[in-house]
């Protein structure tokens, strides 16, 4: 409410203000209005700022065309604020910049910036696990181990996620003994270590021992994840028929949670959606030839984008809501359900469908000029 109250007293502030121009900004950032924030913000930049001022500006500059999807636009303009000043001051920047490059497979360049995170304390931990990420997915055994262990000393200031990274990895690596390491230098604040010892005991093959565990836990009939784990103890153990009762009950609970869950995330989907400008016309075109890989899970889908990663001419998507995204324009714009009404969708809502999915698919940042051929799974 209040941040309405500060938009209709947008008109009592001075647009050639540089300070006026920049808390405009900063409003419409947070009501989500990113477009209207693009257009002050390049305003702003033909003014004639302080240096600091210009790297706040290309900082929410990034972050704007980010949650527009652009992430060509984002990382221009993150990389233009940590030219004007890569300090610790603008450490924020820095990470979130190392964080995209990670995702988008620009693996070098983020372990540049993670590098330079681990020379600031307040962020080294921070910078420690994107170097352990960016081993990991590179598939470098070795440097994904030695990395792991140089966070050992900062055990106990992990965040829970972070320590449930670095467990998961040692698990992937069969390195049981570090993971028992691990879990005993287990920071005060983690949560019980029940799941943490069951998975420990199915690595080792104590089946047994995860089923006593995981069985006389309070949890059991509560969270999913521990059904999941002590369905796979049953099925380790032999008992196919258990296995299969407690996976199935694990699904019904998780499909409850979250349902509960997607009431929230569709609110923000659809502010998401009305950011999207769609002009549907028969001449939609790709910059990207498209191969899309479809299959039920656990059919080797993963595998065949794997091996489509490999060639230097594709990029792999790794999974983006593409589709969901145009599922739920299809449901809250068109009144129709996927997949029953697929075919009662007119000519012209296909095209702006259509349309839709060649607009986020061509902003795209592939990471280098020869990948050509995107991989969408």
């Amino acid at each position: 409410g209040k941040l309405t109250k500060a938009e209709k007293l947008f008109k009592k502030l001075d647009p050639s203000n540089p300070s006026h121009v920049k808390l405009m900004m900063q409003v419409d950032y947070e009501l989500e209005k990113f477009s209207r924030c693009i257009t002050r913000l390049e305003s702003l930049l033909k003014m004639n700022t302080p240096v600091i001022l210009d790297r706040e500006i290309y900082t929410l500059l990034g972050m704007c065309y980010l949650r527009l999807n652009n992430v060509r636009g984002c990382i221009k303009n993150l990389e233009k604020s940590i030219a004007i000043d890569s300090s610790v001051d603008n450490a924020k920047t820095v990470y979130k910049l190392a964080d995209i490059y990670l995702y988008h497979g620009r693996f070098k360049d983020a372990e540049a910036l993670g590098v330079k995170l681990t020379n600031w304390s307040h962020y080294a931990i921070e910078g420690l696990m994107l170097l352990v990420t960016c081993a990991a997915n590179q598939g470098n055994r070795c440097l994904l181990l030695s990395r792991i262990k140089s966070v050992f000393p900062y055990v106990d200031t992990l965040k829970v996620s972070q320590f449930e990274t670095l467990f998961y990895y040692l698990i992937k690596l069969n390195e049981k003994e570090l993971a028992q390491v691990l879990l005993d230098k287990r920071p005060e604040h983690l949560a019980s270590a029940l799941t943490y010892d069951a998975r420990l005991a199915l690595a080792t093959n104590d089946a047994t021992r995860a089923i006593k565990l995981l069985a006389d836990s309070d949890d059991v009939r509560s969270n999913a994840n521990v059904l999941y784990l002590l369905g796979q103890a049953y099925h380790q153990h032999g008992d196919y028929s258990l296995a299969f009762q407690t996976l199935e009950k694990a699904a019904q609970l998780k499909s409850k949670t979250l349902k509960k869950v997607a009431s929230v995330n569709l609110v923000t989907l659809r502010k998401l959606l009305k950011n999207f400008q769609f002009k549907p016309s028969n001449n939609e075109a790709s910059n990207f030839q498209h191969v899309f890989v479809c299959g039920f899970p656990r059919s080797g889908t993963t595998l065949i984008d794997n091996i489509l990663e490999t060639q230097e001419q594709s990029y792999v998507l790794s999974e983006q809501p593409f589709i969901y995204l145009l599922k739920e324009y299809m449901r809250s714009e068109f009144n129709k359900q996927y997949p029953k009404d697929v075919n009662r969708l007119t000519d012209k809502e296909c095209s702006e469908l259509r349309a839709m999915y060649f607009q986020l698919i061509n902003q795209i940042d592939a990471p280098t000029d020869k990948q050509n051929i995107i991989v969408d799974k």
